[in-house]
C-alpha cells in the first residue's frame, strides 16, 4: 500500500495507543523527552526524515537521529515537545503537519525517556535545518529498512547490562541506537501497511 490509504491505516493503528508507562522509578526518574517522527510521499514513495546532528554538539555529535528534544515546562505535553522541537530544529510549523499517534515510550541509556511521535508532513516541504544543531537532512524510503540485510543487531555486555544494538544500513547511511530502536517500533505497525 502506498499513499493516501498508508497513512489513513497508520493512523487508525497508532489510535487510542497510549504511550505506555513511564520506565522511571521515584528513585531513578528518566527526564522526559519527545521526538518527531517525519513521513512524507515522495512520487507514491513513503519516506522518513531524518537529520544528522553537528558535530559541534556535546551529545551524540554526527549521529543519525529524529528532531527532538527534553521536555519544557511550557510543553503542554510530549507531543508538543516533539513540534516544538521540529520547529527549532528543521523550521516545520506545527501547523504544517498532522500528528498520526505516538509509540511507546523509549528509555535510553542516557537518562531519558523519549516519546516519538509520528506525523506526516506534505510532500516536498521546505524544511529549513538549524546549522548549529542540524548538519543535514536525511530522507530515506521507510520500506528500505525492511530490505533483507538492511538490519544488523549486535549483542554486547555493557556496564552491567545485556544490550541488543540495532544497526540500519542503506542508502549509504548508518542509523542505529535510539533511532534504530524507534525505527524498529514503526515498522511493527508500518510494515505491513507498506
Amino acid at each position: 500500500m502506498s499513499g493516501e490509504p498508508f497513512f489513513a491505516e497508520l493512523k487508525a493503528a497508532l489510535a487510542g495507543r497510549p504511550p505506555g508507562p513511564s520506565a522511571g522509578t521515584p528513585d531513578s526518574p528518566l527526564r522526559p523527552a519527545a521526538v518527531l517522527i517525519p513521513l512524507f510521499l515522495h512520487k507514491a514513495e513513503v519516506r522518513i526524515l531524518l537529520t544528522q546532528r553537528s558535530t559541534e554538539l556535546h551529545h551524540h555529535a554526527g549521529q543519525i537521529s529524529f528532531p527532538g528534544g527534553s521536555a519544557e515546562p511550557a510543553d503542554a505535553d510530549r507531543t508538543a515537545t516533539a513540534l516544538r522541537e521540529a520547529n527549532e530544529e528543521v523550521g516545520l510549523r506545527p501547523e504544517d503537519c498532522e500528528v498520526l499517534g505516538t509509540l511507546d515510550r523509549l528509555p535510553v541509556i542516557t537518562g531519558f525517556e523519549i516519546t516519538p511521535v509520528v506525523a506526516r508532513v506534505p510532500s516536498d516541504y521546505r524544511f529549513t535545518p538549524q546549522s548549529s544543531e542540524v548538519a543535514r537532512l536525511i530522507d530515506l524510503p521507510l520500506k528500505g529498512f525492511l530490505a533483507a540485510g538492511a538490519l544488523e543487531v549486535v549483542e554486547r555486555d555493557r556496564l552491567g547490562q545485556h544490550l541488543r544494538i540495532l544497526f540500519y544500513r542503506l542508502e549509504g547511511e548508518e542509523v542505529w541506537g535510539a533511532t534504530a530502536r524507534i525505527i524498529e517500533q514503526l515498522l511493527t505497525l508500518a510494515g505491513p501497511l507498506l
